[in-house]
């Protein structure tokens, strides 16, 4: 998941607290990721397995998702978090993804005058 939290965060090092809210089931899993970016300042790569000891099994179908930036690195009750940092909407699917990506026709033309 990449997200661009680093901007909205006013605590030092936070400790983000992930929660997934289905839309359907109204079940909620919350679990804290560790931030994987090489460039924090731009963007936020968090990668987890669902299953794992850190997240927890996701059901197929939409979640609202809200993630906190948080100083502890145990607390998993987003009452009891820092700060909100974004939300939004999320598709938890079992079958792969792929991605077209575009690949443009151009060509350049050098004129002199």
């Amino acid at each position: 998941m990449i997200v661009t939290l680093t901007e909205k965060v006013t605590i030092t090092n936070p400790v983000y607290l992930f929660s997934f809210t289905h839309q359907t089931l109204a079940v909620e899993n919350n679990f804290i990721l560790a931030d994987n970016s090489q460039y924090v300042e731009r963007y936020n790569l968090f990668s987890f397995t669902e299953g794992s000891s850190v997240a927890k099994t996701l059901e197929e179908g939409i979640y609202y998702y809200t993630i906190y930036a948080q100083t502890s690195a145990i607390n998993l009750n987003p009452e009891l978090a820092d700060e909100e940092v974004e939300r939004g909407i999320c598709r938890v699917t079992s079958t792969a993804t792929s991605f077209t990506q575009y690949n443009p026709n151009t060509t350049y033309s050098q004129h002199g005058i």
